[in-house]
């Protein structure tokens, strides 16, 4: 098992203790079962999404940093699924921008040397560049 791999089982296992705990919180507080338990799931495929979208963010780029996010965010509530899956997206957008020669894509802008969205020659745009895998995501990633 690569180091990739094992960071990203214990991320989810990490998202499946969080959101067990906030279940026994919720039955603990008198929260009626099937809340309770349609939260816990989807609290789980939450982090199970952040999980891999963090993983397409290592495949693509090469950085750990959708694990630290997922990891700051934390797991198993509400707040913290949408804390990471907002940092998530911004930073996908920002990782894949990184790694376009189209800016934030090939049609909402150009290359700086063509002069921007408004210039009067816009080349054609490029395939975003392959980094290999299958992704939950598309064949490409997270924007594919």
């Amino acid at each position: 098992m690569s180091l990739d791999n094992a960071i990203n089982a214990l991320s989810n296992v990490n998202a499946i203790l969080g959101s067990g705990l906030t279940y026994q919180q919720r039955l603990q507080n008198g929260e009626a079962l099937g809340p309770a338990t349609t939260e816990f799931g989807m609290n789980i495929f939450t982090g199970a999404l952040r999980n891999q979208a963090a993983k397409d963010i290592k495949h693509s780029t090469g950085s750990d940093i959708g694990y630290l996010i997922n990891n700051l965010a934390g797991y198993g509530t509400p707040e913290a699924n949408a804390k990471g899956t907002a940092a998530l997206l911004g930073t996908s957008l920002f990782a894949s921008s990184m790694m376009s020669p189209w800016g934030y894509g090939p049609y909402l802008s150009t290359p700086m040397f063509y002069g921007g969205i408004f210039s009067a020659y816009t080349p054609p745009p490029m395939p975003m560049p392959y980094f290999g895998g299958a992704s939950f995501f598309g064949g490409g990633g997270f924007w594919c």
